[in-house]
């Protein structure tokens, strides 16, 4: 009976977590960068969900057990980082990936605010995350058309592993910002584009390393 009492009365609190921790999530979503991938529902999990573990000592509180929120905040970094880092292999690297796994990394920050029940502190820094995407997202854009961007052509014998892993080092080597690279089948072999943010100082130096590639057939630049 205790029990129930007990959680009757942190009921209240646990439902300005979640509805917090929801309008947070959601600001952050609705930024023009995040609203055009559709991952608003994405965001708003991450911080619902964030806010969730670290209100779970209460929880235990109530079952009479012990739990350190310190503990409980190491794993949704952890769990975080994780998702972040699966998001960016899955985008292979390029930039909207990355964009993606640090705005899920900040919504986990602020649900993990929400959920220690700072929740005006936690709007207030939704409030200055949201205004620095808003007006750093258009000067990203004008940066993004004075760059002159890259475009590569190149075909291959055959589509293997090897040559995946040494394309990408040489766009590593060069530090190519890769907004896609496609890879589909021709009559000449396996044609591979690949468009990057800017093209380097050393385009040249870099395409004729491109032709080096062992079953490197031809490079259109």
């Amino acid at each position: 009976m205790d029990d129930i009492i007990r959680l009757g009365e942190i009921f209240p609190s646990f439902v300005l977590v979640i509805l917090t921790a929801i309008v947070c999530g959601s600001l952050i979503g609705l930024e023009r960068g995040i609203r055009k991938s559709g991952a608003l529902t994405y965001i708003v999990l991450i911080c619902v969900g964030s806010a969730l573990f670290i209100s779970i000592g209460e929880l235990a509180g109530v079952g009479g057990l012990s739990v350190e929120t310190g503990t409980i905040t190491g794993h949704v970094i952890t769990a975080i980082a994780l998702i972040g880092s699966a998001l960016i292999i899955a985008n292979k690297g390029e930039s909207h990936g990355i964009y993606m796994a640090v705005a899920l990394w900040v919504a986990g920050a602020i649900g993990v605010i929400v959920g220690l029940g700072h929740h005006l502190l936690a709007l207030f820094v939704t409030g200055v995350i949201v205004t620095l995407m808003t007006l750093l997202y258009p000067a990203q854009l004008r940066l993004a058309m004075k760059a002159h961007p890259l475009l590569l052509k190149l075909t291959i014998r055959s589509d293997t592993e090897e040559i995946r892993l040494r394309i990408r080092e040489l766009l590593e080597k060069y530090r190519i910002q890769t907004d896609s690279m496609r890879v589909e089948q021709s009559a000449n072999g396996v044609k591979v584009t690949i468009h990057g943010v800017e093209e380097p100082k050393e385009i040249r130096t870099m395409v004729s390393e491109f032709w080096s590639i062992q079953g490197v057939l031809d490079v259109e630049h």
